[in-house]
């Protein structure tokens, strides 16, 4: 979590980045408990999916389960509060590197695998 708000690598937080965490931790388990509409404690693909999109992150339906599957630890078809957390922090990481290589913000990138390995890495 540090590592995606350290915007300088130096293995810690300033002020700045720390207030940015402590923003980021708050909309997230806003957007998480604004969509836990049978107040079950998890979000189910669609509330995920509602959820996401309330953080900023409007991602496609197969991608958002692909994404519970990949940080569903309990192994069901929701996610808890801290994995949702860890889906919206790696979503975050994505987009950041995303926009490395998107300079005039056209939404597409073409990659070498070089680039591809370093984007990847970053996340």
């Amino acid at each position: 979590m540090i590592r995606a708000f350290d915007s300088r690598a130096k293995g810690g937080l300033d002020l700045d980045e720390f207030s940015r965490l402590h923003q980021f931790l708050g909309a997230a388990n806003a957007s998480f408990y604004a969509h836990d509409a049978d107040r079950s404690g998890q979000l189910s693909v669609d509330e995920v999916q509602k959820a996401l999109a309330q953080a900023g992150f409007n991602i496609d339906a197969p991608v958002v389960k692909a994404a519970i599957v990949r940080h569903n630890t309990s192994k069901t078809d929701a996610l808890q509060l801290t994995e949702f957390i860890q889906l919206c922090l790696m979503l975050q990481n994505c987009h950041r590197a995303f926009r490395a290589f998107d300079a005039q913000g056209q939404g597409r990138v073409t990659l070498s695998l070089n680039q591809f390995v370093y984007a990847f890495s970053s996340v």
